[in-house]
């Protein structure tokens, strides 16, 4: 093999030792990664009944991280000096830093939830709806406490998750959503078709 390898960075975690916030700003920057591994069992568990409602949302998260490559592509923003960036030890997936990709899909995730709690009606403790919120305010900041991004571009990213989320949850946004699930449906049957032989 000659040819130049790549790190593949989407998972990298990077904290300063001995400083307690950037490790869990760190940990929690890890957040989005669980929500799609857990969102794509959800999808591709037959006997789950919101089975379709998971593969919805997960190809609703998948649009909206197209989204966020686009806009950092056209807006090509730069992230925060750091000095292990400069030194080329620690990298990130992009250069580019505005929209923060972790606050657009934090938000877009909270707003997604709420919305569909509200228009089916199922009501959000006070709780659970100030943990979502928390949650995706944790995230964000801690990008900003690890110098991945500016206040401002997970700012963008938090407005950008919100407005989206509502774009894709209307009408028009969820038809396209359903047309777009039954189309990749049976590429996510083929791809569990291993599962009955678990036990």
């Amino acid at each position: 093999m000659t040819g130049e390898w790549i790190v593949w960075s989407y998972t990298a975690a990077f904290y300063e030792t001995g400083d307690i916030v950037s490790f869990a700003s760190a940990l929690l920057s890890l957040l989005p990664i669980f929500i799609v591994i857990f969102l794509a069992g959800l999808a591709s568990a037959s006997r789950y009944p919101r089975q379709d409602a998971a593969l919805v949302l997960l190809l609703a998260l998948c649009q909206n991280t197209v989204l966020n490559a686009i806009l950092k592509k056209v807006l090509k923003m730069p992230r925060p000096h750091h000095y292990l960036r400069r030194s080329g030890e620690i990298g990130a997936p992009s250069s580019h830093g505005m929209p923060s990709d972790h606050a657009q899909f934090m938000f877009f995730f909270v707003t997604w939830l709420l919305r569909k709690a509200h228009a089916n009606k199922i009501p959000v403790p006070v709780g659970m709806q100030l943990f979502l919120l928390g949650a995706a305010t944790l995230v964000a900041c801690g990008r900003v406490y690890n110098s991945f991004h500016t206040v401002a571009q997970v700012v963008v990213g938090a407005i950008v998750g919100i407005v989206n989320a509502y774009t894709l949850s209307s009408t028009f946004g969820e038809s396209l959503l359903l047309h777009t699930a039954r189309i990749v449906s049976p590429v996510r049957d083929l791809c569990t078709a291993w599962v009955p032989y678990v036990g």
